[in-house]
């Protein structure tokens, strides 16, 4: 028999409560309390698997053409950062809520930058801490910028521009951002000719603090088509960094940061060919990183998986996730059903829009489904997030089919659907929270904190019907 009191810790004030976390926790994510006084996620069921899919809503954000189009999710907005190809490339961004229906409301397109922009070197990542948004990108002319964006609803404002990489005169040609939770600081990866140039990123208020870490080589020399990915490994606080260095190799590290420099591990090599279209995601069910490229030699869309040792990688083997090729991609990690997904342009299939699930087996990826999300709009250069509160995907991508518009659809990913803890469901996460951790959960309805009370002794088990016994306290 457990009191109610025992399984709700102390620390809480107004809605909000300081509990510990069983397994990683995403921001905005659904909790359910157990019977031990933590928290874990809600879980959800593979029942959903077997369903098609079908998208919920498309809405143009740019009526001209739309290139990068990079998104991100935080603070019931998300975000899309792309070059407007009719006003000049200028780096532009747009903001749009998703409602519990999957509907898109977009607001007005805000310029970021009145200087034209490099194809695909942007990108953009949500900052827990500040509920800002931070965007780095690199220009024609040379140089790389960025800026601290908020977003409330569909409306954005932009903070003073930050210098990334000045002395890089053509612009980098890969840009990858990460959230480092253990330093609450975003980390900017850029390609410049070869050469590695990581940035440590503080936001103060709408303002960018800039750390240049120390610089290492790529493994080559010329501007070429390195297709950086990456993501964070919350379990080591490590960010994984994969790229294409040859026509044959792909090649991957883990890169510890401090708030003032950045430690190199061992590289690792995969050997698969020409490849292209990288895109990489961190399973925190499974401790593990994955891998999704399209195989340019063998005409197939393949996965590795990465397990961290240290500082080091394990490479498993490369794995046929489908014939199909999947072009222009992007790939995020679902945390309600812990599987990656990926959408893009399946160029096998005319060039439509599809979507794949997949979950990690030990060391192999498994494809749990893959898809058409619309199968007369056709893609480039997508990228999309994941509305945590109504577990829709975003895409957005430049419309092939409609004049290369700005586009954004709304679908759900295979697997969301209410797993068996969703009765014990008590709030949700106002923060990320690592595994054994403490973190801020937004409970339902509200905590008495008064002396005088009726204490309540649960007498049930999770997720059945309630029992009380209650007795009146002196």
């Amino acid at each position: 028999m457990s009191n109610l009191s025992e399984l709700l810790p102390s620390g809480g004030g107004q809605n909000v409560v300081s509990m510990t976390a069983t397994g990683a926790i995403t921001e905005g994510q659904p909790v359910a309390l157990k019977s031990d006084g933590t928290v874990t996620t809600i879980s959800a069921t593979g029942a959903s698997n077997a369903q098609s899919l079908t998208y919920a809503d498309k809405e143009v954000y740019e009526s001209s053409q739309a290139y990068n189009n990079k998104t991100a999710y935080g603070n019931g907005s998300f975000v899309t950062l792309y070059t407007d190809n009719g006003n000049s490339n200028y780096w532009t961004a747009v903001a749009g809520t998703v409602d519990s229906s999957g509907n898109i409301t977009l607001g007005t397109p805000l310029v970021l930058h009145s200087s034209g922009g490099s194809y695909n070197q942007g990108d953009i990542i949500y900052h827990p801490t500040s509920q800002k948004f931070v965007a780095v990108w690199s220009r024609q002319s040379g140089s790389n910028y960025g800026k601290v964006i908020t977003a409330s609803g569909t409306s954005l404002s932009a903070g003073s521009i930050a210098d990334i990489e000045t002395s890089d005169t053509t612009g980098a040609y890969s840009i990858q951002l990460e959230y480092d939770s253990n330093i609450d600081r975003v980390i900017a990866l850029l390609d410049c000719n070869g050469t590695m140039k990581p940035k440590i990123l503080e936001v103060s208020g709408t303002s960018i603090n800039k750390t240049d870490a120390t610089t290492f080589s790529l493994g080559f020399s010329s501007q070429q088509a390195s297709y950086l990915a990456s993501c964070f490994d919350t379990d080591t606080n490590q960010v994984i960094l994969a790229y294409r260095m040859d026509a044959s190799t792909i090649r991957a590290y883990a890169l510890t940061f401090t708030t003032s420099d950045v430690s190199v591990g061992t590289a690792t090599d995969v050997s698969d060919g020409s490849c292209g279209y990288l895109s990489l995601t961190y399973d925190t069910s499974q401790n593990k990183a994955l891998l999704i490229y399209l195989s340019f030699d063998g005409s197939d869309t393949s996965g590795v998986v990465y397990t961290v040792s240290g500082t080091g990688l394990t490479a498993g083997s490369v794995t046929q996730l489908t014939t199909d090729n999947m072009e222009f991609s992007d790939t995020l990690y679902n945390p309600d059903s812990n599987v990656t997904v990926l959408s893009g342009r399946n160029d096998t299939q005319s060039g439509y829009l599809y979507s794949m699930s997949v979950s990690i087996s030990g060391t192999t990826p498994v494809v749990d489904n893959f898809g058409a999300v619309d199968g007369s709009t056709t893609v480039r250069e997508t990228g999309h997030a994941y509305d945590t509160v109504n577990q829709y995907i975003i895409a957005a991508f430049r419309d092939d089919s409609n004049s290369d518009y700005g586009t954004a659809i709304t679908y759900k990913p295979h697997g969301t659907v209410a797993g068996t803890n969703v009765a014990d469901c008590i709030g949700i996460a106002s923060a990320a929270i690592a595994n054994s951790a403490a973190g801020n959960i937004n409970v339902f309805g509200g905590i008495a904190t008064s002396s005088s009370f009726v204490e309540t002794t649960y007498t049930g088990t999770a997720g059945s019907e309630a029992v009380f016994e209650t007795a009146e306290v002196e």
